[in-house]
């Protein structure tokens, strides 16, 4: 149960309209006022463009027009034409719109850091005023501040299913941070801890983990070093790219160990394709502990829907990233809350991405297993 002091916190902060002002100047003097790079009101004078025609182009332009913001043109190296009755340019015709007017754009691209950076400078060469790459979007122009204010209600339900204080610190921490992009001010723990907060669960008591996101193998090496003895590993890695880095990493365990971990190489969804598998379908249940960690990019709720039979037969631990849609907290706990007698926290853990409320965790321990 929320305490009168934390609730009084999060309805503070979900009137952030009418309390930005004071958020802002409460930031200790240590911190810097250069910390806050959204403003309330961000976009000023610019006019707004957006580097990339394609999909990501094109759900940039539509999260924009809801927000009332109507960008006067698409830039593409590839493409021409138009979209959304919006021209597309190519870098010389855009150099000859940029030129005496204010432009912010806005790089809509699926490509890398080095990529994105390429593009900026190009940009900026042709006399862009100002150029946001897409990994610094939710950054620099808080793209969930509007998502945020209006799902206030959604957002304090799932407040008040947190089970402990630090839990609710978190939880108004996260979206503090968010609305006003100050640095993360709350408790975190190291990055290694991630997915196994030993005072919430027996670690050691699990039996079976099923990761959702393999990636190089970072959490199998470190559930294996906490648990040498689980009886079964299931990985959830679609991307080839990791497919040698994985394997490497569960060759560096005894064999004995390594050969308890099965890899499935298809992304962790709510359908079983040629692409996709879901936890139902890959894993047999059986008795003991289950452990389920996820950080699959904003496709946890469709992994969880994937397990709804596994759920039911032996109501697992989950350990779910909720940092990549704003309402991961609201989405995950009404799911579960109603699927098992679940007791849920939440914990931060350090990271040096560019947004500071990145990893955090949703923990939902099964009462009889909850350490607190």
């Amino acid at each position: 149960m929320s305490t009168t002091k934390n609730r009084n916190e999060l309805e503070e902060l979900l009137n952030y309209e009418n309390n930005a002002n004071k958020l802002r100047t409460s930031i200790p003097e240590e911190y810097g006022k250069g910390a806050l790079v959204a403003e309330t009101v961000f976009w000023g004078d610019f006019k707004v463009a957006i580097y990339g025609a394609g999909n990501c182009g094109a759900a940039v332009y539509i999260w924009l027009k809801e927000k009332g913001i109507d960008a006067e043109f698409f830039v593409d190296s590839k493409k021409t034409g138009s979209l959304f009755e919006k021209p597309i340019l190519d870098l010389t015709e855009a150099a000859r719109r940029f030129d005496g007017e204010k432009f912010l754009v806005l790089i809509a691209v699926n490509s890398s850091y080095y990529e994105n950076n390429l593009i900026k400078k190009k940009l900026l060469s042709i006399d862009a005023s100002k150029v946001i790459r897409r990994d610094e979007i939710e950054v620099n122009l808080n793209l969930w501040t509007f998502d945020i204010l209006t799902h206030k209600q959604e957002l304090s339900v799932a407040f008040d299913y947190l089970a402990d204080d630090e839990s609710q610190k978190a939880y108004i921490e996260y979206f503090r941070t968010h609305l006003t992009r100050d640095f993360w001010r709350y408790a975190e723990y190291d990055f290694t801890e991630k997915y196994f907060c030993e005072e919430l669960f027996d670690i050691k008591k699990v039996t079976h983990y099923i990761c959702c996101g393999g990636y190089t193998g970072d959490n199998i090496l470190r559930f294996s070093k906490k648990n040498p003895r689980f009886e079964s590993v299931v990985v959830y890695e679609p991307q080839e790219k990791y497919m040698n880095p994985l394997q490497e990493s569960i060759d560096l365990l005894p064999k004995n160990v390594g050969k308890k971990i099965r890899i499935i190489e298809k992304e962790c969804k709510d359908v079983n394709n040629a692409t996709a598998a879901t936890i139902d379908s890959e894993f047999s249940g059986g008795v003991g502990t289950i452990l389920i960690s996820m950080d699959i990019e904003g496709g946890e709720f469709l992994a969880l829907k994937g397990a709804e039979k596994t759920i039911s037969q032996n109501p697992p631990i989950f350990a779910l990233s909720a940092y990549h849609k704003f309402d991961d907290f609201p989405v995950f706990i009404e799911y579960l809350k109603n699927r098992g007698e679940y007791k849920f926290f939440a914990r931060k853990y350090r990271s040096s991405a560019s947004v500071p409320s990145n990893e955090i965790v949703l923990y939902a321990v099964p009462a009889l297993l909850s350490l607190k």
